[in-house]
Order: C-alpha cells, then sequence, then structure tokens
C-alpha cells in the first residue's frame, strides 16, 4: 500500500516535470522567454519570412516573427508581418525593418537597421521596411524580371526576326530563277563579245604608245624638263644670292626691331592708359565731393535770377534816368568845359 502511493507520487512529479519542460521547450522554441513588446511591418514579398523567423536588431537577437498575413489594400496584396521584441528594448524612430539573409544557405532573418533619431518607437507602432537583403529573394526577382523581359520583348524579337526571315526567304526563293536567268544572260554576253573587247584594248594601248610616247613627244619632254631645271637655277640664284640675302636679313632685322619699338609703345599706351583712369577717378571724386556746394551756389543764382527779374522794371527806369542825366552832363560840358573847375556855369554875355 505504501509502495503503490510511492509509485503515485513519483509518477505524479515525472508528469509535472514532463509539463514544466514542455512549457519551457515551446517558451524556447516561441522565443516568447519574458515580457516583449509586439511591432509590425509591410513588405510586398515575404520569401523565407514566417512564424518563429528570428529579429535581429543590428545583428543582436531581440526576438522573432509570430505571425505573417496577407493584407489587400486598393487591389494589391501586401503582407503584414507581426513580430515581438525584448520589453523595453529601444529602436529609433527613423530604423527600417529588412529582411536578411547571412548567405545562400543561410537562413532569413528580420534585421532592424539602426536609425539616427533620438525618440524610440511606441510598442505597436509600424517600423518601415527596407529593401530585401536576402539572396535568395534577389535571385528571385530577378529571376521574375527575367521572366517578364523575355515574354515582353525577347519573344515579339524572335517571331519579328522569324517572320523578316522567312520573308526574306520567300523573296529569295521567287527571285532566284530570275536572277539567275539573268546572270546567265550576262555571261554568254561577256563571252561573246570578249575577243572584240580584247582587240579594242590592244588597239586603245597601241595607240596611246604611239601617240604619248613618239619621238616628237619625247622631244617636247626632255626640252621641258631642261628649262624647268634651267629655271629653277636661275631662281636659286636670283632670289637665293648673297646680296638679296643680305637684304632679307636687313628686312628681318628691321622687323624685329619695330616689334621692339612695337612693344615699347603699347607699354607706354598702357601707363597713359593708367594715368588717364587714374585722372578720371580723381575728376569723379572732386565732381563728387563739389555735388553740394555746387547745389547751394545754384540755389542762390536762382534766388539772385528772381530778384532781379522781379525788379528788373526799377531797374530800366533808373538806368534809363542815369543815361538822360548823364547825356544832359555831357552835353553841358560840350558847351562849357569850364564846369568841371567851377563847379557851376556862367550866364552867356
Amino acid at each position: 500500500m505504501r509502495s503503490n502511493r510511492i509509485n503515485y507520487v513519483a509518477v505524479g512529479l515525472f508528469v509535472l516535470l514532463a509539463a514544466a519542460g514542455f512549457v519551457v521547450v515551446i517558451a524556447l522554441l516561441t522565443g516568447r522567454t519574458g515580457a516583449t513588446d509586439e511591432y509590425f511591418t509591410r513588405y510586398d514579398n515575404v520569401a523565407g519570412v514566417r512564424s518563429g523567423t528570428p529579429v535581429r536588431f543590428e545583428g543582436y537577437r531581440v526576438g522573432q516573427v509570430y505571425e505573417v498575413s496577407p493584407v489587400v489594400d486598393e487591389d494589391r496584396v501586401a503582407f503584414r508581418v507581426d513580430f515581438f521584441v525584448e520589453r523595453g528594448f529601444p529602436i529609433p524612430e527613423d530604423s527600417r525593418a529588412v529582411i536578411a539573409s547571412a548567405g545562400l544557405l543561410a537562413g532569413s532573418s528580420l534585421e532592424i537597421e539602426r536609425g539616427r533619431a533620438r525618440e524610440t518607437l511606441e510598442p505597436g507602432t509600424m517600423i518601415e521596411a527596407g529593401p530585401t537583403a536576402d539572396p535568395m529573394a534577389t535571385i528571385a526577382r530577378l529571376a521574375r524580371q527575367v521572366d517578364e523581359l523575355n515574354v515582353d520583348a525577347v519573344q515579339p524579337l524572335l517571331e519579328t526576326f522569324t517572320l523578316y526571315i522567312d520573308s526574306v526567304g520567300q523573296t529569295l526563293l521567287e527571285s532566284t530563277p530570275r536572277l539567275l536567268g539573268d546572270l546567265e544572260l550576262v555571261t554568254e554576253t561577256m563571252r561573246e563579245n570578249a575577243p572584240q573587247m580584247s582587240r579594242n584594248l590592244d588597239e586603245f594601248l597601241a595607240n596611246l604608245n604611239q601617240e604619248l610616247l613618239g619621238p616628237d613627244n619625247i622631244e617636247r619632254l626632255d626640252r621641258t624638263l631642261r628649262n624647268l631645271e634651267d629655271s629653277t637655277q636661275s631662281l636659286n640664284e636670283d632670289v637665293l644670292g648673297v646680296e638679296n640675302r643680305d637684304q632679307m636679313r636687313a628686312v628681318l632685322s628691321n622687323f624685329e626691331a619695330s616689334s621692339r619699338d612695337f612693344a615699347t609703345l603699347a607699354e607706354d599706351l598702357n601707363r597713359n592708359q593708367a594715368q588717364v583712369s587714374q585722372v578720371l577717378d580723381n575728376l569723379d571724386e572732386m565732381v563728387s565731393d563739389s555735388r553740394e556746394p555746387l547745389g547751394e551756389s545754384m540755389e542762390d543764382l536762382r534766388y539772385t535770377l528772381d530778384a532781379v527779374s522781379r525788379n528788373i522794371d526799377s531797374i530800366t527806369r533808373n538806368l534809363e534816368g542815369a543815361s538822360r542825366n548823364m547825356s544832359e552832363f555831357s552835353r553841358q560840358l560840350r558847351q562849357n568845359p569850364s564846369l568841371l573847375l567851377r563847379g557851376r556855369g556862367t550866364s552867356p554875355e
């Protein structure tokens, strides 16, 4: 009786240990070994990603994927990937989640690339998806693009090329008999006319030899060559003689001296230009400095002219009266010059 109780207790302990071990194994397999925070992201292609795919932050494992579900958005299918990471693990706001693989034979993982922001994401928010870095996904995408290129471009090109070859072949098949007939006719004509053409060529060469290489033409050619040689020798003696060479040297020396004088003149002109520029700058400064006094002088002159214009009538009358007095005074002096000495005139006797 007592041994049965011991057996029951042992079996119960074994069952409890087995259940605890099962729970531990399940926790290890699912990665839920403690408190976690949930996040999600979206991809157009989730090749290699499934429940249990590890999640790494800059290579360090921080959690794993627990669900991948399709999402239809505006006639377009995307995939939502839900995953959890260790609770309180800081993830910057501008971080990106990419599907990465360590090699061709390694499994895929969800890699979180660190951002530079100081603020961190709140649990339950979305992490922006980055470009896939999985070699297998890249190869699959490349294969899909090659297949699309084959369907959209290569096959139509091959079909067009085949049609062109067929057309050219058909044209050649239809035209070959006619071309062969024309070629046969041309060769037959050449065979019949070959002796006559050969005789004509022989006669042409004989006439050419007789006309161009006859005694008269050879003598003319000889005279022409002698005249050319004499002209060359005369030109050498007249143009390239000692006196002409001295004159050419003198001309070159004069040209060199003129070049030096021109350079000196250019330097003088540059100096004069600098002086003129300095004078113009000084005049500009003088005009700028005297602009205010000149304006005041013009204002005074305008005031004076206005005063003169207002009093011009009285001035004119005064000048006219003074003119009449001077005329009277000059008349009296002509009649009695002694007025200059006595100051008053004497009545005539």
